[in-house]
């Protein structure tokens, strides 16, 4: 029990940790610290743990099951992360090209029967609808982003649930008998 605690506790910790925002990357640092910190558990651990022999400890299984869930957990928060800043999860965002790297000379072709004020106009005008589509934009990264992230959410707990539900039936049942007393004999 003593062993089964920690990890289940970090576990927990893990499945909680949905619950902060994707922005920030405060989740994604908090997923590094809990995978850093059930590798020091499982480092520690190490040298006490019992040799594999024909009755391999279930134990060395729970951890390798732990740890792979927490990694999972770590880079699809990671992934999460930066499709809701970026829209998309390759590692380089391609230049976009804008209408005024296109269209140099527009400024110079405009009529002369335009004043600077309706010029100015204009500008701001641009540069509002250029925010609120921007702004919109940004929106609907993030509500697709938390969407897929509800339903990992999903998926993990009932992955936990279903190993809990497996661990207790396959420590309730006699999976390997070994019989301790053999050097009697």
């Amino acid at each position: 029990m003593s062993l089964v605690l920690p990890s289940a506790l970090i576990m927990l910790a893990d499945l909680v940790s949905f619950a902060l925002p994707l922005d920030g990357g405060k989740r994604s640092s908090f997923k590094i610290t809990l995978v850093l910190s059930f590798t020091m558990f499982l480092l520690i651990l190490t040298s006490h743990l019992p040799d594999s022999g024909t009755c391999s400890p279930l134990i060395r299984y729970h951890f390798c099951f732990c740890l792979f869930v927490l990694v999972l957990s770590m880079l699809m928060s990671m992934v999460f992360t930066k499709l809701a800043a970026d829209g998309s999860i390759r590692p380089f965002k391609p230049k976009e090209l804008r209408k005024s790297d296109l269209n140099m000379n527009g400024a110079a072709t405009k009529s002369a029967g335009l004043t600077k004020e309706r010029d100015s106009l204009e500008k701001i005008v641009s540069f509002v609808e250029n925010a609120d589509k921007k702004e919109r934009k940004l929106k609907k990264r993030q509500t697709f982003a938390n969407n897929l992230d509800k339903i990992s959410f999903c998926i993990y707990l009932s992955l936990d649930i279903i190993y809990s539900v497996c661990v207790i039936i396959l420590t309730r049942t006699e999976y390997c008998k070994v019989n301790n007393l053999d050097f009697w004999e």
